[in-house]
């Protein structure tokens, strides 16, 4: 939760427009997808955002559900952890060899997640 501190964003949405694309910077694969978005905990976003994630140590799914999802986002433009973010789009916050801060509503990790920001 620690890395939570370093999160542009953190906001509960749900996930739409799930896809794999090749990443051009690395032989690695990642996904990118729009998030609807319900309440934002954590700086500002519209209704609706669009991320990326390179998720190279766990590797990605081939689908995700809808959500609802506790998501914690970087900023495009800022020291992104992975470095392989699409330019002008949001992140999913990740540390290499750690989860993703993508956690379904109702997950012990998404209420933590919640409460160390105050919410």
């Amino acid at each position: 939760m620690a890395d939570l501190a370093e999160a542009d964003v953190v906001l509960w949405g749900r996930i739409s427009n799930y896809a794999i694309v090749p990443n051009e910077r690395n032989p690695g694969r990642h996904a990118r997808f729009d998030i609807l978005v319900d309440d934002v905990l954590k700086g500002t976003a519209t209704d609706r955002v669009t991320a990326t994630w390179d998720n190279s140590t766990f590797g990605l799914p081939e689908a995700m559900p809808a959500g609802p999802f506790l998501i914690a986002l970087r900023h495009p433009g800022s020291d992104a952890i992975s470095g392989n973010a699409a330019r002008g789009v949001f992140t999913v916050l990740q540390r290499p060899c750690a989860e993703a801060f993508l956690f379904a509503k109702g997950s012990a990790q998404a209420a933590a997640a919640a409460k160390s920001i105050g919410r």
